[in-house]
């Protein structure tokens, strides 16, 4: 009988083959079962996983990353929120304080006194705001502050420039490059220019006719810079020392009055910046009508002038938001021997209508100690803000970012700097200013407001698009943990069917060789009892 052994060969090795792709199929439905995921490898599926892994899981990262970062923004927002809110209640105090300085029968001046400390407390406390970070002990020059930020900075060197101010003119353009360095590495966007005052004949932005010109054509304003503001350093101390002017009669108001129309006029395109703090500082010797004439609306030297004269000089700078810094001694008259500047109160009241201040400088004079009096100017200066710009990023690309503009909150931009209750007309004066700080304020409140509201906005939608990319990435990458118990069960089914089918080959193969044993068996016993038979018969 003919046995075909290739048979057996061929069933046992395609029952292998079988078992060894159940047994990785049902692997593979285990490990999707254990880890939740359908795709565990590239070698799955190579295109799903490189869309999953590559794209949507590198888009979902960037997109968490950008949630943090709004995060933080509106923890910003609202602690800038929380402080412009503790402000409002400054003011409100403030309010009631000048209302109370205004009623003139019942108050005495040492109750003014006492009312006016408590002023000066409030406006301490408000200008205190300008420290708060919203990161505890970041000091980088307006980095992380939420109501005071240096932003862009406008200055304007108003000088007398008769022969007695020639040593002031040289120390602004010895020490140009130092002032600038300093503003810089305060985060301030620095622009700054010089003029000079003197003459008899008006300059190339006259005023308007009408009486704006303070009682006529006795100033001029330098003309040679061409009314330039600069953000070089160099060129700022070009102007500087080009201030100094032929004469003797220098009238600061109408230099004022002049300056302030030709830096703030939309025709001229070096002047005043849209957004930048604004600031004239005015440096004299002399009284703010030194004409020597003694009659008219321009007293004789020495003079307080008339007071609405002063005040068309405070309109002027007030309607173009120019904060005005006097630089002189302390007292009328009255400065050390040598020391060059003469004090004057009109000069005084303009610098604090408009929410500058006047600067003391008794102890300098020119010479040695120049570089003084320019370096506690410029201190003054570099505690000034004004509006200015941030970004914060938002979403997953290099685009994606939001740039919004905040608003200083400070004395000096809520005009309140010289809130002054020691006299009834003083107190009321303050008080109907205050209309105007209540306004500066409520437009940072709102601005602050919109802001978190497009700050939770965004959030909104980056949370929205991480959802849809988390559910598109699941999609290639998720297992179906029916479908896989299935697959699992089947496998381990076709595995044990595969193992018995194959220990039925293997039991064949055994019969076989038990069988081809057997005959051998037999015949070699057939051969031995045929060798005896012969023997016996022998």
């Amino acid at each position: 009988m003919s046995i075909p052994l290739s048979q057996y060969g061929i069933s046992t090795s395609r029952i292998i083959e079988s078992m060894t792709r159940n047994d990785n199929n049902a692997r593979r439905a285990l490990k999707r079962l254990s880890t939740g995921l359908r795709i565990n490898s590239a070698a799955d599926e190579p295109s799903s996983h490189a869309m999953a892994r590559g794209h949507f899981q590198n888009r979902l990262g960037r997109i968490q990353a950008s949630i943090e970062n709004l995060e933080m923004a509106a923890s910003f927002g609202q602690l800038r929120w929380d402080a412009l809110h503790n402000t409002q209640e400054k003011l409100y105090q403030l309010q009631d304080l000048l209302v109370r300085a205004s009623n003139e029968a019942t108050l005495t001046d040492a109750d003014r006194a006492i009312i006016q400390t408590e002023i000066d407390g409030i406006i301490e406390a408000v200008d205190q705001n300008r420290n708060i970070t919203w990161r505890s002990g970041d000091k980088r020059p307006g980095g992380s502050h939420i109501m005071f930020n240096p932003g862009m900075l406008d200055v304007v060197w108003v000088f007398d420039g008769t022969g007695s101010m020639s040593a002031y003119h040289a120390a602004a353009a010895v020490y140009a490059a130092t002032m600038f360095a300093g503003f810089e590495a305060k985060g301030f966007d620095l622009n700054m220019a010089a003029v000079g005052f003197e003459g008899p004949t008006l300059g190339a932005y006259p005023v308007p006719a009408g009486g704006a010109t303070l009682g006529g054509p006795v100033n001029s304003v330098l003309q040679t810079n061409g009314w330039t503001l600069t953000d070089n350093a160099g060129d700022f101390a070009a102007q500087a020392g080009a201030c100094a002017l032929p004469g003797g009669d220098e009238n600061g108001m109408d230099a004022l009055v002049e300056a302030a129309i030709a830096f703030a006029n939309p025709g001229n395109p070096n002047g005043f910046r849209e957004d930048a703090q604004r600031a004239f500082l005015l440096v004299t010797d002399a009284d703010s009508d030194d004409q020597g004439s003694g009659g008219g609306a321009y007293p004789a030297n020495d003079v307080d002038v008339a007071a609405s004269i002063e005040q068309q000089a405070i309109d002027a700078l007030n309607s173009r938001n120019i904060m005005m810094f006097y630089i002189g001694n302390r007292d009328e008259l009255t400065g050390p021997a040598g020391s060059g500047m003469t004090f004057d109160q009109d000069y005084a009241n303009i610098a604090v209508a408009t929410g500058g201040k006047h600067i003391h400088l008794d102890n300098y004079k020119p010479g040695p100690l120049t570089s003084n009096w320019v370096t506690e100017v410029t201190n003054e200066l570099e505690a000034l803000g004004g509006p200015w710009y941030t970004r914060f990023h938002w979403g997953a690309d290099s685009g994606d970012y939001l740039e919004y503009r905040f608003t200083t909150v400070a004395p000096h931009t809520l005009g309140i700097g010289g809130a002054d209750a020691t006299t009834q007309a003083a107190a009321q004066s303050s008080l109907s200013a205050m209309d105007g700080a209540f306004e500066v304020l409520n437009d940072a409140i709102t601005e602050t407001g919109a802001f978190l509201g497009l700050i939770q906005r965004t959030i909104n939608n980056q949370l929205s698009e991480y959802t849809q990319l988390a559910s598109m990435t699941g999609n290639p990458m998720d297992a179906d943990i029916a479908e896989e118990v299935t697959n699992f069960a089947r496998a381990t089914i076709m595995q044990n069917a595969a193992a018995a089918s194959l220990t039925h080959a293997l039991q064949g193969t055994e019969n076989l060789v038990t069988l081809i044993s057997g005959n051998l068996s037999a015949k070699a016993w057939s051969g031995a009892a045929g060798n005896t038979a012969s023997a016996n018969k022998d």
